[in-house]
């Protein structure tokens, strides 16, 4: 593993999360055989799973979000003489040793649903008519910016009688939020904005900035219902 850029923070470990882009290549002549930036989607693996190439597995441990680096591997830690097909004009050859240059954009802990903040203590919400955001716990990594994607745990409870409705801890499933109008909740959108990776957030919302004056029924939340998002920061990119 070769060290482009440097990154920050927890260093990757067996059973964390990683979201990653890549560009796969053949190291014999660099010819690239696969890459990910185009799809405009990152991918996400667990580590040490077997979920990857053992190259993926033995080369990305121990990196930090932010890391920009180059994988080398012999063809027994790739796909050996059985290569998968690939969609473009290069293919992988039996017995071809890979390279991949891998940016790291976040690496999310393993968490149960024991994790969830459940048994936090919060005031009610009753026909708020301004987004009110409290800062339960301040973190110290990479501030969120509008266009960035924030990688957040969740729950979403009701403001009156404070019955959770939605929690991301319960299937260990963070979600993937782009910081941009019209992506999520406007409520959470406007809370994200300029928080710091590691933070936990509680944010009041109206109807008018949650699901609108209708509510969600399929979620439980009546019309007219205010609205409190619970938000752990556990990445961003």
């Amino acid at each position: 593993t070769h060290t482009i850029r440097s990154g920050a923070g927890r260093n990757a470990q067996d059973g964390d999360t990683l979201i990653v882009d890549y560009v796969g290549m053949r190291s014999e002549d660099g010819a690239i055989f696969d890459e990910s930036y185009s799809r405009g989607v990152p991918t996400d693996f667990v580590v040490g799973r077997g979920d990857v190439v053992r190259g993926w597995d033995d080369g990305l441990i121990a990196t930090q979000a932010g890391a920009l680096v180059k994988v080398d591997m012999p063809a027994e830690l790739a796909y050996g003489d059985n290569p998968p097909p690939t969609a473009g004009d290069v293919g992988i050859e039996p017995g071809d040793a890979l390279s991949f240059v891998v940016e790291v954009h976040a690496i999310i802990p393993p968490v149960t649903a024991a994790d969830a903040p459940l048994e936090l203590q919060l005031d009610p919400s009753v026909d708020a008519t301004d987004v009110t955001v409290t800062v339960l716990e301040e973190g110290d990594g990479a501030v969120v910016e509008p266009g960035d994607t924030a990688v957040v745990h969740l729950l979403l409870v009701r403001g009156d009688n404070q019955v959770v409705l939605f929690n991301t801890w319960a299937n260990s499933d963070p979600l993937q939020i782009i910081v941009r109008d019209g992506e999520t909740l406007p409520g959470v959108i406007e809370a994200l904005d300029g928080a710091r990776v590691g933070s936990m957030i509680a944010v009041a919302m109206p109807p008018a900035d949650a699901f609108g004056e209708e509510g969600n029924p399929g979620l439980g939340l009546p019309a007219g219902t205010d609205l409190i998002a619970v938000i752990e920061i556990v990445g961003v990119y």
